[in-house]
């Protein structure tokens, strides 16, 4: 591990905490406890990227949806810039992650951004070179969990129909194969329940060490397998209790078509 580790870390300093994680993780939910009412939300212009300034720290992308974070970052179209230049939303999430963690403590997260290793390695790089850490977080729940709280999410927002479980059983080994390549990296990893990730965030940005050894690799094979009972399932349902803590409940407007 880089020497650039061997000292306490604390909120405040320069430095990245990348939170990973597949659907229904719970990623959102880390980073907007570190989102206080008195954010001041920005915006990069010349990248098309929002942020955060939290005083202590900043956070890139917007929450104002359930998609948030870097997954909601937009870019820059060329076709209506006026220098006609054209910024990926990956690459204005990473300019952004840059800009502003050498700066003070930088939170980020995102599906998307998380599937992959490549970008990470540039941002990694790039805040290496400018003794800037960089923490990564990986959030490793079973698949049952994941999918109830993919569909928690559903019913919440009034969707009642199937979920394809093809399509969330995708995006969970690439997670995991990208913290594994992070750590062959040599990138400072942790991975953990959720409530390991949570006590363990908080534990970095109080100086404190982690709860249990760091740079543990996921076993991609078991992942593999676990996956495909999920795959083979084709479609899962919400169930009457999901449904009745859940879904929205008929507002009086909505009750007087039946009335009037």
């Amino acid at each position: 591990m880089d020497s650039l580790y061997e000292k306490p870390f604390k909120l405040g300093m320069p430095g990245f905490v990348n939170l990973r994680g597949t659907n229904g993780s719970g990623k959102s939910t880390m980073i907007r406890r570190y989102l206080p009412d008195s954010a001041k939300l920005h915006f990069f212009e010349d990248i098309g990227c929002h942020y955060y300034d939290c005083g202590t720290h900043f956070i890139v992308g917007k929450y104002e949806s359930a998609c948030g974070g870097l997954d909601g970052v937009r870019g820059i179209d060329g076709e209506k810039a006026a220098d006609g230049k054209t910024i990926m939303p990956y690459e204005a999430g990473q300019q952004a992650i840059i800009r502003l963690a050498k700066q003070k403590t930088t939170f980020g997260e995102g599906l998307i951004y998380g599937t992959t290793f490549k970008g990470s390695k540039e941002v990694y790089d790039a805040l290496k070179e400018a003794g800037v850490p960089y923490f990564w977080f990986s959030i490793d729940i079973p698949p049952e969990e994941v999918f109830r709280s993919v569909l928690k999410r559903r019913v919440e927002a009034g969707n009642l129909e199937p979920l394809n479980t093809a399509n969330v059983a995708a995006k969970f080994r690439p997670v995991l194969a990208s913290h594994n390549k992070a750590t062959e990296s040599g990138i400072w990893t942790f991975c953990g329940n959720r409530e390991e990730v949570v006590e363990n965030i908080q534990r970095l940005l109080d100086g404190l060490p982690p709860t249990k050894s760091i740079n543990q690799m996921f076993d991609l094979e078991q992942s593999k397998i676990n996956m495909k009972v999920w795959t083979d399932k084709g479609t899962v349902t919400p169930d009457e209790e999901l449904v009745a803590l859940h879904a929205p409940k008929p507002t009086t407007n909505s009750l007087m078509g039946f009335f009037g």
